[in-house]
C-alpha cells in the first residue's frame, strides 16, 4: 500500500505541475518561476473543464482533464516559442536565475532542489510518519463531507464545483434523502484527488493522505520559495535560510490537518505566496505596458484559483498584499514630474486614499448577502485579549503549544525588515494579520466579525493566516541571526582574517540549526513535561489517524463494513444511522447507504418526506403503512447498525463511539434508527457481531 502511496503523491505532483509550467513558458516566465506557480493556472483548467463537462454528457477522469490541459499547454509553448524563438525580456525574464535548460544548474535552481527535498522530509516526519498506515484517516466532522465527495466524484465522473454532493453517483433520485442537496462547494482539492486516485487505482483515504503529503512537502514550500526570491532579489543568503521556513510554523500547513479537517484550505492556502510572487512582479518598476497586462491577467488566474480551492484565502491573499499594494500605489507619484514638489506629501495622500479604499472594499462584502451566512458563523473567543497577544507573539496559536525559539527568529525577522524601507510592508502586513488573530481569539462581538468574519471566526484559520505573515519575517530573521553570528566569530582570533568564508559556513549551517531546534529540541510545556511544539503536534496527528484507538469509526466496524458489503453487494440501499460511523461507509468501502451527511435532517422542505419517516420511525414499520411506503418507495432491503445498543449510556459516555451527541447531533434525528434491536418486528438479522449488526427489512 506504501507503493501506491507514493504513486499517487508522483501522480498528483505531475498534475499539478506538467501543464500550468507550459502554459506559464509559454508567456515566457522564466522557468523556475513558471515550475513554481504552475499550480495556478493548472488547477483553473481543471476547474473550468470539470464545469463544463457535466453540460456536453463527458465523464471527468485524470485522462480526460490531464490530457486536453497538457496538449493545450504543450501547443501554446510552441507556438509562442515559434513564433518567436528569441524573444527575451530583461523586463520580464530575470537573467539571474541561470540557463537550467541550457545545461548549466544555477545556484537558484540548486536552491530550490534543496529545499523540496529538506521539506519532503520534514513533511515525511510530521505527517507521513505519523499516519497509521498510508490509508488512515481522521475521523472529524469536515472529513464527513471531504471524503463522501471524492468518493463520488469517482463513482459519478462529475467533479464540478458547481454540483458537488456525495449523492452525485445515485441513479435513482428516490435514493437521495434530500430534495436537491448539489450545490457550490470549492472543490479543487477534492478533483485533485480523485484525480490522483484515479490514475493510480488508489483507495480515496490513500489518495488523501498522499495529495496532503505533496501540498505540505512541495507545493507550500515552493511556493514560498518563489515569493522570497522575488522579494529579496539578489539575497541567496535570506533565500537558502527562507527556504526552510515555511513548514516549521505548527499552525500551518500542520494545524489544517489536524482541525476540521481543512483540506481545501490547505490548498488554497498553500498557493497564496504564488500569487504573492504575481503581485511582486505586477508592481515592478520598469516593466513594459505588455507584459504588465500578462501579470493582471495572472493574477487574475491566481485569485480564481484560490476561489476555486477555498474563497477565503482570497481575504487572506488580500491581508498579506494589503500593505504592498498601498506602498505600490503611492510609490505611483515617482513616475509623473507634476509630483515633484511636495513628493513626500503625495504619497502620504495617496497611501491614506488607498488604505481608505481597501477599508471601504472590506466594508461593502462585509455587508453583501453573499457572505453573510459566513461572517455571521461564531466560534467563542479562546481567551482574553492580553492571552491572545501573548498566544500570537509565542505562535503557540489556539491549542498548539509556544514555539519560542521561532518566535524569537521572527521577532529579530520583524525588526530587521522595520530598519528597511523596501522591505517594511512586510511588517505592516504581519501586524494586520497579527491584530486580526488576537480579536478573533480573545474578543467576542461586531469587531470580531468584522475583521475574522470573513474566516467563519475560526480561529485555527486566523492563526494559519498569520503563520503565513510570519514566514517571510521567520526567513529575514534567520538570515539576520546567521550574519550576526558570523560577525560575532569573526571577533574570535581564531575565525578572524576570513570573512567570506565565515559567512558561507554560517550562512548554510543556518537553517539547518534552527530547523532542528524548532522541530525536535524539547523545552518545559504547560504540563511540565520536556516536549517540542512539534511532539505535541505528532502526538495529536497520530492519535487522530490511530485505527485502534476507540473512535467513531473503529477498526472492527470498518471490517463488518466490508463483510456487509461483499454480502449484499455495492448497488443495495443500506439505511443507516450516519452517527454511529457508517457515514465513512461510502467513502471507506463503496456502501450505498442512504445517509450519507451528520447534518441537515430538518424535516423541512429541503428533506424528503420518506427520509423524515424513515429516520424518525422505521421501527415502526411493521404496523405503520408510511413508514412501510416509504421504505418500499426508496428501495432500500437492508439496515446497518454499528453502535446497537450503546444509545442509553450514550449522554454521560466519554468515550468518542458516536458523532452525537458529542458533536452535536441530536439523539432525536434518529430515534427510529436507534431503537431498532434483535426483537424489532419487521428485521432479521443477517449479519451479526458485538453491537454491529446488517438486518434484512422483511415487513
Amino acid at each position: 500500500m506504501w507503493v501506491t502511496f507514493f504513486l499517487v503523491m508522483a501522480a498528483a505532483a505531475s498534475f499539478l505541475y506538467v501543464p500550468g509550467f507550459f502554459i506559464l513558458r509559454a508567456l515566457r516566465l522564466e522557468p523556475i518561476a513558471a515550475l513554481c506557480c504552475a499550480p495556478l493556472p493548472t488547477i483553473l483548467f481543471y476547474v473550468v473543464l470539470s464545469a463544463v463537462y457535466p453540460t456536453f454528457g463527458i465523464s471527468a477522469s485524470w485522462v480526460s482533464l490531464f490530457l486536453p490541459s497538457l496538449a493545450v499547454a504543450v501547443v501554446a509553448c510552441a507556438v509562442s516559442f515559434k513564433a518567436a524563438p528569441d524573444f527575451s525580456s530583461d523586463d520580464f525574464v530575470d537573467e539571474s536565475c541561470g540557463t537550467f535548460f541550457k545545461g548549466r544548474l544555477s545556484v537558484d535552481w540548486a536552491i530550490l532542489i534543496v529545499a523540496i527535498a529538506v521539506n519532503l522530509l520534514i513533511a515525511g516526519w510530521v505527517f507521513v510518519v505519523s499516519l497509521d498506515g498510508p490509508g488512515s484517516f481522521s475521523q472529524a466532522w469536515d472529513n464527513v463531507h471531504h471524503l463522501g465527495s471524492v468518493k463520488a466524484f469517482l463513482d459519478s465522473g462529475v467533479y464540478s464545483s458547481f454540483t458537488t454532493s456525495s449523492y452525485a453517483a445515485v441513479v435513482d433520485a428516490a435514493e437521495n434523502p434530500f430534495v436537491n442537496d448539489s450545490a457550490f462547494y470549492p472543490s479543487a482539492w477534492h478533483c485533485l484527488v480523485a484525480m490522483s486516485a484515479g490514475a493510480t487505482g488508489a483507495p480515496v483515504f490513500v489518495a488523501v493522505n498522499a495529495v496532503n503529503a505533496v501540498i505540505a512537502g512541495i507545493v507550500f514550500p515552493v511556493s514560498f520559495f518563489v515569493f522570497i526570491r522575488a522579494l529579496f532579489p539578489g539575497k541567496r543568503g535570506v533565500l537558502w535560510c527562507g527556504s526552510f521556513m515555511p513548514l516549521l510554523f505548527t499552525a500551518f500547513p500542520w494545524g489544517f490537518l489536524i482541525w476540521g479537517p481543512l483540506y481545501p484550505n490547505l490548498l488554497s492556502y498553500s498557493l497564496i505566496f504564488a500569487c504573492m510572487f504575481v503581485f511582486l512582479r505586477l508592481f515592478k518598476k520598469g516593466i513594459a505596458r505588455f507584459y504588465r497586462v500578462e501579470f493582471v491577467l495572472l493574477a487574475l488566474v491566481g485569485m480564481a484559483t484560490l476561489a476555486f480551492a477555498q474563497p477565503n484565502a482570497l481575504f487572506t491573499l488580500g491581508v498579506l498584499v494589503a500593505a504592498f499594494l498601498v506602498v505600490s500605489i503611492s510609490g505611483i507619484v515617482d513616475r509623473f514630474k507634476c509630483f515633484s514638489k511636495g513628493r513626500t506629501d503625495w504619497k502620504i495622500l495617496i497611501g491614506a486614499l488607498a488604505v481608505l479604499a481597501i477599508f471601504i472594499i472590506w466594508s461593502f462584502v462585509y455587508k453583501t448577502p453573499f457572505v453573510a451566512g459566513v461572517v455571521a458563523f461564531d466560534w467563542p473567543a479562546k481567551t482574553t485579549l492580553l492571552g491572545a497577544v501573548s498566544s500570537a507573539l509565542l505562535l503557540s496559536c489556539v491549542e498548539l503549544p509556544a514555539q519560542p525559539v521561532l518566535a524569537f527568529v521572527v521577532l529579530v525577522g520583524f525588526f530587521a525588515v522595520l530598519a528597511n524601507a523596501r522591505y517594511r510592508w512586510v511588517a505592516f502586513s504581519y501586524a494586520f494579520a497579527f491584530v486580526i488573530y488576537a480579536i478573533d481569539m480573545g474578543v467576542d462581538g461586531p469587531l470580531k466579525h468584522f475583521l475574522a468574519g470573513f474566516w467563519y471566526t475560526d480561529q485555527w484559520r486566523t492563526a494559519a493566516m498569520l503563520a503565513l505573515a510570519a514566514a517571510p519575517l521567520a526567513a529575514y530573521g534567520s538570515f539576520a541571526l546567521a550574519r550576526g553570528v558570523a560577525s560575532l566569530l569573526e571577533r574570535i582570533p581564531v575565525f578572524s582574517g576570513n570573512r567570506a568564508k565565515l559567512d558561507s559556513i554560517v550562512m548554510g549551517l543556518a537553517p539547518f540549526a534552527i530547523a532542528i531546534v524548532v522541530l525536535m529540541v524539547p523545552y518545559v510545556a504547560s504540563d511540565g513535561g520536556f516536549r517540542s511544539a512539534f511532539d505535541a503536534l505528532k502526538e495529536r496527528m497520530a492519535s487522530q489517524n490511530c485505527a485502534t484507538a476507540q473512535d467513531v469509526f473503529e477498526k472492527d466496524e470498518r471490517e463488518f463494513v466490508e463483510q456487509a458489503v461483499e454480502l449484499v453487494g455495492k448497488d443495495e440501499l443500506i439505511i443507516n444511522d450516519p452517527g454511529d460511523g457508517s457515514v465513512f461507509a461510502y467513502p471507506f468501502d463503496g456502501a450505498n447507504t442512504y445517509y450519507r451527511y451528520l447534518s441537515g435532517f430538518s424535516g423541512d422542505d429541503d428533506e424528503t418526506r420518506e427520509s423524515y419517516l424513515i429516520r424518525t420511525g422505521i421501527d415502526r414499520i411493521s404496523y405503520d403503512p408510511e413508514v412501510r411506503d416509504a421504505v418500499a418507495e426508496v428501495g432500500a432491503e437492508y439496515m446497518l447498525v454499528l453502535d446497537s445498543g450503546w444509545v442509553s449510556t450514550m449522554e454521560e459516555s466519554t468515550v468518542y463511539r458516536h458523532f452525537w451527541p458529542h458533536q452535536g447531533v441530536g439523539l432525536k434525528d434518529w430515534k427510529g434508527v436507534t431503537a431498532v434491536t434483535d426483537e424489532t418486528p419487521g428485521f432479521e438479522i443477517v449479519l451479526s457481531e458485538g453491537d454491529m449488526r446488517l438486518y434484512r427489512i422483511v415487513a
